[in-house]
């Protein structure tokens, strides 16, 4: 397994059913106005500088492939602060791991690969919310309990 930069190619080669352990998608990629739509999804989240990162199996890993495949995913959002001069926060987001291959560390490779990134762009925090029952999992990474999580959806 490797952990790298997210591109648009991945999109069919397992993302979403990756994605799905957390919520329905809603896209198909065997549908080409579904894929342009994602394909323009994955391009304004370039521009808005959103780090995207997956966790790979290559071909040789998956008997009867000719590709890679997708099995685990982490997103890290950008926060310019105006407290602080101007320094960058991230917010950690969409942690998943394809349900086949829960239970074999490759969330918490992906966590510790995205805090490396952090603080090779030089950010002085991640903020991350989880379900209260993950809490002790991140704090196995590091991370503390700190405030409390809301949200309101519209």
């Amino acid at each position: 397994m490797i952990i790298r930069d997210f591109i648009a190619p991945d999109l069919s080669h397992g993302f979403f059913e990756t994605l799905t352990s957390l919520a329905d998608v809603g896209f198909d990629i065997n549908n080409p106005e579904s894929m342009s739509k994602a394909c323009e999804i994955y391009r304004k989240r370039l521009t808005a500088g959103i780090l995207t990162y997956v966790a790979v199996l290559s071909p040789s890993t998956i008997p009867g492939t000719d590709g890679e495949l997708i099995v685990g995913t982490v997103t890290l959002l950008p926060d310019w602060k105006f407290i602080h001069e101007g320094s960058l926060v991230y917010h950690l987001e969409d942690v998943a791991v394809h349900k086949a291959h829960q239970g074999k560390h490759i969330g918490q490779d992906l966590i510790r690969y995205a805090i490396q990134q952090a603080t090779t762009r030089g950010a002085y925090k991640i903020v991350a919310f989880c379900d209260k029952e993950l809490t002790p999992y991140y704090e196995k990474l590091g991370f503390k309990n700190h405030d409390s999580g809301l949200r309101l959806d519209l």
